[in-house]
């Protein structure tokens, strides 16, 4: 298994509120193989929230539409990492830039500090998980901790048996 996107906790959060949307811009890896799983850290103060998570495809200047079966939902009680596991899993393509992030109903993020040298993360005010409209680049957000797991392209190599010292 391997990941992409951000997969470190960082120290200061933001609650969108409820329906806000907020992604972290990623480049998939040149082994892109099969998802099996999203996962974003959260801040939740108190209470039950299910939260969406989603991976949209992105236009080189903005976020569009949403990568088919990739929105999962998640319930959030407490501040920590969740991760949602697909059944039927989105199709990536390598070396293409994505959106990663969430829906929320009323949970935090976790971003790193102004200054930091992370990635641009952006926010929609419309909610939603279909078609991303409205969305700007948050420039004061940075690093969202949100991550895609995938295994590989080629999957793993498989130790030969020899008999004799010749292959079989």
């Amino acid at each position: 298994m391997a990941t992409f996107g951000h997969t470190t906790q960082e120290a200061q959060f933001n609650n969108l509120g409820a329906n806000g949307t907020a992604g972290l811009l990623a480049t998939s890896p040149s082994d892109m193989g099969t998802v099996v799983s999203i996962t974003g850290y959260f801040y939740d103060s108190g209470g039950t929230h299910t939260e969406t998570l989603a991976i949209w495809n992105y236009n080189g200047s903005n976020p569009t539409t949403l990568v088919t079966n990739s929105n999962i939902a998640v319930t959030v009680s407490s501040s920590g990492f969740f991760t949602g596991t697909y059944v039927t899993a989105p199709v990536l393509s390598a070396n293409t830039q994505y959106i990663i992030g969430y829906v929320s109903d009323s949970v935090s993020i976790f971003y790193g500090a102004n200054n930091s040298s992370g990635t641009n993360i952006w926010d929609s005010g419309n909610g939603g998980v279909g078609t991303w409209s409205g969305g700007n680049l948050v420039t004061n957000f940075k690093d969202a901790t949100f991550y895609v797991t995938y295994t590989p392209s080629g999957g793993t190599t498989a130790t030969r048996r020899t008999l004799l010292g010749v292959g079989i």
